[in-house]
């Protein structure tokens, strides 16, 4: 199954946050993909707007909103550098939509593994991301108990988080 662009924002995540900690003394790349925002889609620069962008508004440099609600947890503090660790064991994102070319999913991010769980088709992909930065060789069929684990982890945490 081809990653849809819409998901992209997971693999540069994956990508941003699995090279910032195994070898944070080299510079990396961020890129931020925003489908159908623009300037004044940015929660600092039009409050009007409703959309809350604090993470966008972080990087930036931007002052938050007084009220602003930010659902998880920061990655800038990593990605600047100032920290080298998330402070949790792993990153977790659940996608629920669908339209456009996108499915919903959920994925994790595990000691250098990513799984992505596509809800519809209940189907499971697995990726050491060290050996494999573009996702190009599922290796759920080769390593079920790697991925029972990290699919059991997830699970878990969209229950904890009260995911539906």
């Amino acid at each position: 199954m081809e990653l849809p662009v819409v998901i992209a924002s997971i693999a540069i995540l994956a990508a941003v946050t699995s090279s910032a900690i195994a070898a944070p003394d080299k510079p990396n790349v961020i890129l931020i993909l925003g489908d159908d925002m623009g300037i004044d889609s940015v929660s600092a620069f039009n409050a009007k707007m409703g959309l809350k962008t604090p993470a966008i508004d972080q990087l930036t440099g931007c002052k938050q909103l007084p009220k602003q609600t930010v659902d998880g947890r920061s990655l800038v503090p990593l990605i600047h550098g100032n920290t080298k660790t998330l402070g949790r064991p792993f990153l977790a994102w659940w996608y629920p939509h669908a339209g456009h070319g996108a499915q919903p999913c959920q994925a994790i991010l595990k000691d250098g593994w990513k799984l992505v769980h596509w809800m519809n088709q209940n189907e499971t992909e697995l990726y050491r991301l060290a050996d494999d930065v573009g996702e190009r060789n599922n290796l759920a069929k080769k390593e079920p108990k790697k991925t029972r684990e990290l699919l059991q982890t997830l699970n878990q945490w969209v229950k904890e988080t009260a995911r539906k």
